[in-house]
């Protein structure tokens, strides 16, 4: 496998890494212990009205994100482009509506949405794709709708994981820095309301991410 593949071998790259881990990624999300993660979601949650619509892209298998989406009595829609991490999101949060999809390959109709959250995924698609998905979740979005990522702090055009979060199989992971990815998100139209490096020291060593949580600029505002 080349070191720069195509986009459908990133593709097929990250769909197979994500189902051949499927099962240990869940037991590891289910562990209860501090990360950024719950602190970031809490501050979106607090600013979203009862029942909102909340799209989760790279959802995984449901936990923790999409359950406490749904605890917090939310409308969740996810998806992810791993079929065994959507089987088993659909058991663990039967109340959310799941769909294997890719999501630079997604449409939604505009304004569909009150927040879209997008962790620890961004990175797994090809950057030349992320400002087109920028767009496309500035659109999704309801005026002053809230998108909740984490992206890359360092520039890379891609490289291949081995051993993947340390449970074997092989995934694919590419980045912008963290001014790149600003000027991205602003392109787009967003507003970033808090936007900080965030170092999170997981099972498989010390990762550094770009959390940042950003809002639709309201209309005629920019």
């Amino acid at each position: 496998m080349p070191e720069h593949p195509v986009n459908t071998e990133v593709t097929a790259l990250v769909r197979d890494g994500y189902d051949l881990i499927a099962e240990q990624y869940l037991a590891q999300a289910r562990e209860p212990r501090p990360h950024p993660r719950h602190e970031w979601l809490s501050l979106l949650l607090e600013r979203l009205g009862p029942a909102g619509a909340v799209l989760d892209l790279g959802c995984g298998a449901g936990v923790p994100t999409g359950a406490a989406i749904v605890s917090a009595s939310h409308r969740l829609v996810g998806i992810d482009i791993s079929p065994r991490q959507v089987e088993l999101a659909r058991k663990e949060v039967p109340a959310g509506n799941f769909v294997v999809a890719d999501a630079t390959e997604t449409t939604f109709e505009g304004s569909s949405f009150d927040a879209v959250v997008a962790l620890y995924c961004i990175s797994h698609m090809p950057r030349d794709r992320h400002a087109a998905l920028f767009a496309s979740i500035h659109d999704w979005l309801k005026p002053d709708g809230w998108f909740l990522t984490c992206l890359g702090t360092r520039e890379s055009t891609g490289w291949l994981e081995e051993d993947f979060l340390g449970y074997g199989g092989t995934n694919w992971t590419n980045s912008y820095d963290r001014e790149q990815n600003r000027a991205l998100l602003m392109g787009a139209g967003f507003s970033l309301e808090r936007a900080e490096i965030v170092e999170v020291d997981e099972p498989n060593g010390l990762e550094t991410w770009f959390w940042v949580l950003a809002r639709r600029h309201r209309i005629g505002e920019r």
